[in-house]
């Protein structure tokens, strides 16, 4: 099964104007590839910086 986000891509090159040349839609989906990826690398990042947050924040009430 293809992720959301392919099949969204796909939607978004498919729906450019029907004189786009192949090269513009090969383009345009690598650009969208790699936004996505951005995005999802961006939230990781997010999710481990609020895990971190959360384990330093049970370890310091375990100190006390």
């Amino acid at each position: 099964m293809r992720k959301k986000s392919d099949e969204m891509i796909e939607m978004l090159v498919s729906s450019v104007r029907e004189d786009t040349s192949e090269r513009d839609k090969a383009v345009l989906r690598r650009v969208l590839c790699e936004l996505v990826r951005v995005a999802q690398s961006e939230s990781v990042q997010s999710i481990e910086e609020d895990f971190r947050a959360a384990e330093l924040a049970v370890s310091n009430n375990y100190r006390r």
